[in-house]
């Protein structure tokens, strides 16, 4: 089989123009098991709202992988199809030419809704008494994928032996709708391999491999060099848990693993943090380019990944001062001119609060609460501020008071509710300061609790 699959992830989706992010690149090799035969399940456990371009694109790629597995003079690889609707489920016999699969499955209609456990059956009463590799191929969608008969056929593929490429066809927006709900689908089904965004990209990619590399003994001799674009560094890399990595620069890296899925299936993964270094902002890819060699010549194709690089929230709390203009006239080497009046900027004051609390037992621990308002002239109440904090215990033999010192509000002059807020610092401004305080600590304890 050779290199079956490939990834590179993110951690994250944005980050500000200063920001880094982790990367991670994985790749997954086994021996080649068509030598002896293998026989395949292409399950179609779909709802009626995937777009013709995906339908179109399935039958593609599903195409062009049945001339390389079918296309040999040995009848040793087979495949069978399932799909159809709850009333009629239908399952070819084994296809074992190219032509009829072709033909097969420009006659399926694979949009209908295969709830029934009947393919779970069928699938048992094809697959049960052979010796040779078995592979299926689940497509489903976010309508099926929690359905019970997604259950039961991963359930007997488990009881098969069977390896597991699930295939979860969903849109951009569905994507990011059910994000939770795919890692429980992920998760439980065990699968090989998995796709989440369903579009014709993506839907290459998924079969790219499998065509390219099928008849690969696995992968030995690996060399991967990935540089990042000219916006980004390489902070950091972590050790991978296959071969050895280097940093080439502070841009590009060099991995290389002896030997990958030569004698069994495998998965290696790479980590390393990138952080963006320009102050340009928008959509950008964080791979400029990826380069891989192997001994048996595997090709592969890592997606393409991007970072939304944004400035974070910015604001511009004083304006640009007003120009006032002045002439010097010739000869004059000497000029007085009134430039006018100038307000101070950004004025405001600070309250520093102490507050005494009242005969603290010890060994208690206190939340203290303070609230403060500005009262205008009609007596109306404005918030501005509240300071919620911890007071560690005391340890005296007996109750004391606890003086907590200042509790500081900050209070901008622009927040002053007077008529004359132009005055700058020369106004009164009135305050009501609310303080709230309990014990934290107790010697209670609910029966059967344990804190």
């Amino acid at each position: 089989m050779g290199i079956y699959e490939v990834d590179r992830m993110i951690n994250v989706e944005q980050i500000d123009s200063d920001g880094s992010a982790k990367v991670t690149l994985s790749l997954s090799a086994s021996p080649d098991m068509t030598q002896d035969g293998i026989e395949v399940a292409m399950v179609f456990n779909l709802e009626d709202t995937i777009s013709e371009e995906v339908v179109d694109s399935i039958k593609l790629e599903t195409k062009k992988w049945s001339e390389k597995l079918l296309g040999g003079i040995e009848e040793t690889n087979k495949i069978a199809l399932f799909y159809g609707d709850k009333s009629d489920i239908q399952t070819t016999q084994w296809i074992t030419s190219e032509e009829q699969f072709v033909e097969k499955i420009e006659q399926m209609k694979i949009k209908n809704i295969a709830y029934e456990m009947e393919i779970a059956t069928k699938m048992t009463e094809l697959f049960a008494h052979s010796e040779q590799t078995q592979f299926l191929f689940l497509f489903i969608d976010k309508q099926t994928m929690f359905h019970s008969s997604v259950t039961k056929i991963l359930e007997v593929a488990n009881e098969l032996h069977m390896r597991v490429y699930c295939i979860l066809l969903m849109n951009e927006e569905e994507c990011m709708e059910c994000e939770q709900k795919q890692q429980v689908i992920l998760s439980r089904t065990n699968a090989s391999y998995k796709v989440i965004n369903a579009n014709r990209e993506e839907i290459e990619r998924v079969f790219f491999h499998f065509i390219c590399n099928m008849n690969k003994k696995g992968a030995s001799n690996i060399e991967i060099e990935e540089v990042i674009p000219a916006d980004f560094k390489i902070l950091n890399v972590q050790n991978p848990d296959k071969g050895a990595v280097s940093m080439l620069n502070a841009s590009s890296l060099q991995w290389k693993i002896e030997e990958l899925g030569v004698t069994k299936s495998e998965k290696a993964t790479l980590e390393f943090t990138i952080q963006h270094t320009k102050t340009s902002t928008g959509i950008k890819k964080i791979s400029h380019s990826t380069q891989y060699r192997d001994r048996e010549g595997n090709q592969v194709q890592f997606p393409e990944v991007a970072l939304n690089i944004t400035r974070g929230i910015v604001t511009y709390p004083e304006e640009c001062p007003r120009s006032v203009n002045v002439s010097i006239h010739g000869c004059q080497d000497s000029v007085i001119f009134d430039v006018g009046d100038v307000n101070l900027e950004s004025l405001g004051r600070i309250l520093q609060l102490n507050v005494n609390l009242k005969n603290i037992c010890p060994n208690r621990r206190i939340a203290l609460a303070v609230i403060l308002s500005e009262v205008d002239q009609y007596g109306r109440e404005h918030q501005r501020g509240m300071k919620v904090m911890t007071i560690p215990a005391h340890h005296a033999s007996s109750c004391r008071d606890v003086l907590v010192k200042c509790i500081k509000f900050v209070l901008p002059e622009d927040l002053d509710t007077g008529h004359c807020s132009d005055r700058g610092l020369c106004n009164r401004r009135n305050f009501k300061v609310r303080v709230l305080a309990n014990p934290i600590d107790t010697d209670y304890v609910c029966c059967n609790l344990v804190v």
